[in-house]
Order: structure tokens, then sequence, then C-alpha cells
């Protein structure tokens, strides 16, 4: 029953002007929106010559913060964005009644932080580990600190699926299994966050055959996003969230570079690549998923200080320990773009604090002509073409009228 929901639209594509419960429909002002960064509170105020002045202080401000690297990527400068820009809490509280969210490491670290944040504001959200019995006992602590309930039939609820990124087979399982319980609720996902990964010390292998650290950051991601992207379309305006780090500055985009990891291994070296790819999957995607209404944005943490960090880099954590992040702080941007604080349409880009940022900061990352279209065809290749057939499945859904009365559903 499942895979018969996995290739097509539910009762056809979403209204165009469609708001999902808590998302910000266009034209409405945000706290902390990507257009003006400035703090507001439902409406924009007319601009005076004292407010765009202050404006232009605080972009300058931001901006000479992030060229700190150290200022900007620390505790430190969470701290003095959210006085700089005067942040509400990333997501406020009921703002996601009746939303589906999809959160994949949501077991611990900046996964666990954003599905905190997006069940106590009322979404119902999955929670995807590689162990499911840790999956099971991370969403009831996640119910407990959000204030939900447990259960399969009401939103604003939290629940726990097991699989390793890693598997094909095991992420297509997991794609059925999501669309089986969204079909009996909602037909839609309003956002999916892939927060899951690894920094692992050794070479090893996923159960296809690919380097273990591309097939959870890259292949894994790029196989449930196509497998999800009706549900997304459904779901429209939507949000696709890829946690990547700011590790990936240091690599150059390189698709061959993927499958053949380096030799003597270096974990960390492995690990950006891997987020420099997923940074280029998240345009490669939002360029095909715009015409559907689903955005598609990578999110730079910050150092944040989760297990992962501790366990893959532990002298870089022991070194930057009282300047490294909450992983609630790490989170916080991760969140705010998954429940649509944004916009609609958010700026496609790798973001952190709130704010779309540069994706090269040093000589030679640049990616070589066609690098990423390389990326997309490597994907492809290791998932059986599972992107291709998702935009096929996206394209054959036609226009049908809607009587609601805010123009037509579909393309």
């Amino acid at each position: 029953m499942a895979a018969a929901l996995l290739p097509a639209l539910p009762a056809g594509k979403t209204p165009a002007g469609k708001t999902p419960a808590g998302r910000t429909p266009a034209g409405t002002a945000t706290s902390g929106t990507a257009t003006s960064g400035t703090a507001t509170s439902g409406t924009t105020p007319a601009s005076t010559p004292r407010s765009v002045l202050a404006d232009a202080v605080r972009r300058v401000a931001d901006a000479a913060l992030e060229a700190t690297v150290v200022g900007s990527w620390s505790r430190l400068g969470v701290a003095a964005r959210r006085r700089l820009w005067g942040w509400d809490a990333p997501v406020p509280a009921g703002s996601l009644a009746g939303a589906e969210v999809l959160v994949t490491g949501g077991t611990r670290g900046i996964g666990r932080e954003a599905a905190t944040a997006l069940a106590a504001a009322g979404a119902s959200v999955g929670i995807v580990g590689r162990d499911l019995e840790r999956a099971r006992a991370a969403a009831a602590e996640i119910r407990r600190a959000a204030g939900t309930g447990a259960g399969d039939g009401d939103p604003g609820k939290v629940w726990a699926a097991g699989a390793d990124l890693g598997s094909v087979a095991e992420v297509a399982a997991l794609a059925e299994q999501v669309a089986e319980r969204v079909a009996a609720r909602t037909g839609r996902l309003d956002a999916v966050v892939h927060a899951a990964g690894l920094l692992s010390r050794s070479r090893r292998t996923s159960p296809d055959g690919t380097e273990l650290t591309a097939a959870v950051h890259v292949v894994g991601p790029h196989l449930l996003t196509a497998r999800l992207a009706p549900l997304l379309a459904a779901g429209a305006p939507s949000t696709v969230v890829w946690v990547s780090s700011g590790g990936m500055y240091l690599q150059r985009l390189d698709a061959a570079a993927l499958a053949r990891p380096p030799d003597p291994y270096r974990g960390s070296v492995a690990y950006a690549r891997a987020k420099r790819a997923q940074v280029a999957l998240a345009h490669l995607w939002g360029d095909r998923l715009a015409g559907d209404g689903v955005a598609c944005v990578a999110v730079h943490p910050g150092w944040a200080d989760t297990a992962a960090l501790r366990d893959g880099l532990p002298r870089f954590a022991a070194i930057l320990g009282p300047l490294l992040r909450s992983p609630a702080e790490g989170a916080d941007t991760v969140a705010w773009l998954a429940a649509g604080r944004a916009g609609p349409h958010p700026v496609p880009a790798l973001w952190l604090d709130r704010r779309p940022r540069g994706e090269h900061r040093w000589p030679g990352t640049a990616a070589a002509p066609g690098e990423a279209e390389r990326l997309w065809a490597w994907c492809e290749e290791r998932t059986g073409g599972a992107g291709a057939a998702a935009l096929a499945a996206l394209a054959a859904v036609p226009a049908v009228p809607d009587l609601s009365g805010r123009g037509r559903a579909g393309r």
C-alpha cells in the first residue's frame, strides 16, 4: 500500500496560496526575516531614515562578526546576534498546530533539539534514528520536554522510526512508513530536516558499498527527499533543511572524491566533503522543486557542543569547549527555517543564525563547472534514479480546479 503512495501526489497538488497551519504566508513579516533581518511583530512599520540607518548598522555589525569566524560560529556569535536583531523564540508556542515534520538524526544533538522545538510548537514530529528503541526513547523524552502526547492519530504528537540512513533499502522502507502515517492523517509533509550524520575515525562502508560518511550525509538524504517529494509538494509551501557544517568550507565540491575516500583515511576530510555536497544538493533539489512550492535550504549550525563533535573531533571540542554553542543554539536556525519563519520562499542558500551566508571562504574551494550536476548523477546512480522518478511523478500531476477561491492547484 505504501509503495503506491510514494510515486504520486495525494489527491492532486496543493493550491498555490495554501498556507499550512502555523506557516508564514507570503508578505507576512516575521521576527528576524531573511529580507530585513530586523525584529518585527506581525506587521512591518513604515521605514524612516532612522530605521534604515539602524538596519544598515546592524547589517554591517553582523557582517563584521561573520568575518571573524570564531566570533561568528561560537556561542559568542549567537548571543551577539540575538541581541543585535532582537530575536524571539525560533518557533512560537502553538504556531505549528497541524503541521507534519520529519527529523532524521532526531535522537540526539541538533536534530533532537530541533525536533523538540517543533513539537513544542504543536507539530506532529517523526523522529528517525538508526536504532528504533533509542528513537522511541528519544521520542518519549521529547514529548515530555515539549509537553505533547503520544499516538498515531492526533497532530502535535511525536513518533519514532528506525532506519540506517546509509542503507538504500532502509531509507526506501522509511519513506514508505512515513507515507503511510502521513496519508492516514493529513496527506502532506510541511518540513523534512536532514540532521542524521556521523564523523568516523576509520573507513567504513555502507551496506551498498558506498563510503559510509557519504552514504549517510549524501545518498540517503537524496533518496529520502526524492521519495517524500510528493508529500512535500502536497504541503507547499514546505521546506527541506539540510544540516551542514562549517567544515564544508575547507573542501570544494568533488563528486568523484565521495566515492574515493582519502587514503590514508581521514574522517574529518570525508566529513567536510560530504557536508559540502549537502549544500550543493540543497541547491540542486531547490532548483527542481521550486515550482512545486518546496524550498530547500542548508544550515551551518555553528560550533555546537554535541556528542558527535566530541566523539569525532575530541581535540577540537576540548580546545573550543567554553566557546561551543549549546545544541539548542545550534538548532535555532534549523527549527526556524523548518517552521517557515523565513517566509514561504526563503533564500536558497547556506544559512547561519537566521541569515543566508556566503558558501566559499577560502581560495580554491569553488566547484568546477558542471560539478553539481555530476553530484546529482552520482546520487542518482546509487539510488536507482530516484530523483528523476520523483520529478516525473510530480510533472504528471495535472492542474485541478481549486474551489477555495485562492487560485489553481498543480502546474
